[in-house]
């Protein structure tokens, strides 16, 4: 008769074959007062005690928790050792070259392989027991199937137009069966290669998932930008026959700069063209005329417009010119002559601005120089007509002194000698009463002036005594005019000859 101190006993009958030894299963650790009886067929019985000590049974062990093992997932391992409570430490080795160690428990590992394959998964704990401490192991074999790498790429960025997503996605061997789109709006499909139109701009997330034959899955996510078309604005809508008519592009783009133009300018049935950012046109005539701007963003992004342009006639710009306007060198009127003009701009090329808006002016010129006038007519469409015109001045005149006295210390009246500008060359004569030439001269300097000395008095060194003298000059100017005489400011007509008084 056993009895196992646990509450379990066993009595052996006679009648069945003694079995030596015994086993028995404990359910608990623990320390344990194991007895056996044993009574002779005499009827003498003999008891033996022993102690036993029993140690609690740690056992390493664990499942695989996910259904499809696929190389990029995470693959989820349930730890079911038996008896954690004894366990210090966790030891994984996943077959990949990676480990795993902890000392708190933890009821799920979760791991991923990069790769398809075939791996050795061991789980070593380490428990103490007593003082002892105990090493298990278990060993299980993951078959790690490929999974397909997802790739997808699109074509068509622009707003109200369709965007292409193209599948490009990686099998690894063994084919994909499913496809996942998510458009980002809401949205989505399942063909290989679908067509969306968005129904508006903004940055989408789109995201494809795939799935093979075995169920192994990926998934490609990707910022997807769906832009603005091109705002077309010229900035042209009238213009000037005859006159180079500037259209320059306005365009705005959504965060894009625009790169490409293509301007197309009906004038009476012949198309000008050009791709240049800003172009240029000549109209013949006046009239209504049609273009077209076509424009395409640094996206791909393209828009078009059609646009008219009122071209205006032009009016004509004419002058003419009074010199020496009311005697008085210098002084120019100009007379317009404009015609289909309501303003005008005068330059009269003097001290680099425009000098006039009068219709008419008069303008006193200060000095010799040749003067290039300008005048610009506009009409009430804002069109222009410029005229240039050359005006040369010379200063001209000469001025003969009617008296003079060689003793007067001011060197003006000193001397005789006439004062002029402008001459080309001239001649001066002195003449006695007797009609004695005492003096003559033909002197003049650089600038067009009688050059002295003047006369002093006197003849062949002698001095003449006071009294009357006659004068005779002539003279031409510079601007190929001849003097017509000394006009002393008496109304009389100028005179090429007069009468000189010699004071002493």
């Amino acid at each position: 008769e056993w009895d196992f101190g646990d509450g379990n006993t066993l009595v052996m009958p006679d009648d069945i074959p003694y079995e030596n030894p015994y086993a028995h299963i404990y359910g608990a650790a623990g320390e344990y007062e194991v007895s056996l009886t044993v009574v002779s067929e005499h009827g003498c019985d003999s008891t033996y005690t022993l102690t036993l000590q029993r140690e609690a049974l740690v056992t390493s062990a664990f499942t695989v928790v996910s259904e499809t093992l696929c190389s990029g997932h995470e693959i989820s391992f349930l730890d079911v050792s038996y008896n954690q409570d004894y366990i210090f430490k966790w030891e994984w080795s996943f077959g990949d070259d990676s480990t795993l160690v902890y000392s708190v428990f933890q009821s799920t590992i979760i791991h991923k392989y990069q790769e398809s394959g075939i791996y050795n998964v061991t789980l070593e704990i380490s428990s103490l027991i007593n003082g002892n401490v105990i090493l298990d192991d278990f060993v299980l074999t993951v078959y790690v199937q490929a999974s397909p790498d997802a790739i997808f790429t699109w074509d068509g960025v622009c707003n109200g137009e369709t965007t292409q997503f193209t599948d490009n996605s990686n099998d690894n061997g063994t084919a994909i069966t499913s496809w996942d789109w998510n458009f980002g709006d809401g949205n989505g499909d399942n063909v290989t290669n679908p067509n969306y139109i968005f129904a508006d701009t903004g940055s989408y997330n789109v995201q494809l998932i795939v799935e093979s034959t075995i169920g192994c899955r990926d998934t490609m996510q990707s910022e997807f930008n769906l832009y603005a078309l091109p705002m077309v604005i010229p900035s042209t809508n009238t213009g000037c026959v005859s006159r180079s008519t500037e259209f320059i592009d306005m365009s705005e783009a959504d965060d894009a700069v625009i790169n490409s133009w293509n301007w197309s300018i009906d004038d009476a049935g012949v198309s000008s063209q050009s791709i240049s950012e800003n172009t240029t046109h000549v109209f013949g005539s006046a009239g209504n005329y049609n273009y077209n701007l076509a424009v395409v963003d640094e996206h791909g992004c393209s828009n078009s417009g059609d646009f008219e342009i009122e071209i205006f006639s032009i009016p004509t710009s004419d002058f003419s010119m009074i010199y020496n306007y009311d005697n008085i060198q210098g002084q120019v009127k100009f007379e317009n002559l404009s015609e289909g003009a309501s303003d005008y701009l005068w330059d009269f090329d003097w001290d680099y601005e425009y000098n006039s808006t009068e219709e008419n002016p008069i303008y006193s010129y200060p000095e010799n120089g040749e003067y290039v006038i300008q005048l610009i007519a506009t009409n009430s469409d804002f069109c222009t007509d410029i005229t240039f015109k050359t005006y040369n001045l010379v200063y001209s005149g000469l001025y003969v002194p009617t008296a003079f006295s060689p003793a007067d210390p001011d060197p003006g009246l000193n001397m005789f000698l006439p004062t002029g500008i402008g001459l080309k060359n001239y001649n001066i004569q002195v003449f006695d009463i007797w009609g004695t030439l005492v003096w003559s001269s033909s002197a003049i300097t650089l600038d067009g002036e009688p050059e002295g000395p003047g006369w002093d008095g006197t003849y062949k060194g002698k001095e003449l005594p006071t009294g009357g003298y006659v004068w005779k000059a002539s003279a031409e100017f510079i601007d190929g005019t001849i003097w017509k005489g000394s006009d002393i400011g008496d109304g009389k007509q100028p005179q090429t000859q007069g009468s000189l008084m010699l004071i002493r």
